[in-house]
């Protein structure tokens, strides 16, 4: 079977979108909130050690709980929006691990081509193979000799550390 390239560009297109959903401003949106509501509560916590000091009872004390009663509605609506954004960022933990499912299961479904038809520069002629006694710590590497002058001729043996290094190429 040929390799399926276009599914190919589809995952790694996944994999990039996977990639900006999670970005560094969500994180910093997170900590802007939580950080104007501690400086909020700290401001409230201020406001009311005034008032219980300063109370003298009559129009003094009235204006300080209106102040403090739209410190609280403000801070009420931060902490909604501080559980939107957490309920958000919970969906799309939830949404990024499915898609991360999927990614790697359509992955090992794509390992299972020829993956030699993804490179293009290869010899015409030429073998491949692994030791059948090989040295101790060599015993994953593989050996690929590529036929040169007149596909007769090779002039060297390539060694790769993996299966996986000799199909993209990289030797040791």
């Amino acid at each position: 079977k040929a390799f399926p390239h276009e599914k190919l560009r589809i995952v790694e297109t996944n994999v990039s979108d996977c990639n900006s959903n999670i970005t560094p401003r969500k994180t910093v949106e997170l900590e802007s909130l939580l950080l104007g509501l501690e400086r909020r509560l700290s401001q409230l916590n201020k406001d009311v050690q005034i008032l219980e000091k300063e109370d003298d009872g009559e129009l003094y004390g009235v204006l300080s709980l209106y102040v403090i009663e739209n410190e609280m509605t403000e801070i009420k609506q931060l902490i909604d929006k501080l559980n939107s954004t957490t309920q958000q960022h919970q969906i799309l933990t939830a949404n990024t691990t499915e898609q991360l499912d999927n990614l790697k299961a359509e992955m090992q479904e794509l390992e299972r081509f020829d993956t030699m038809q993804v490179i293009k520069g290869q010899y015409a002629y030429g073998a491949w193979g692994r030791d059948p006694r090989p040295e101790e710590g060599k015993e994953s590497w593989y050996w690929l000799v590529m036929l040169t002058s007149s596909n007769i001729y090779a002039h060297y043996v390539r060694l790769y550390s993996s299966l996986s290094s000799l199909i993209i190429g990289v030797s040791v």
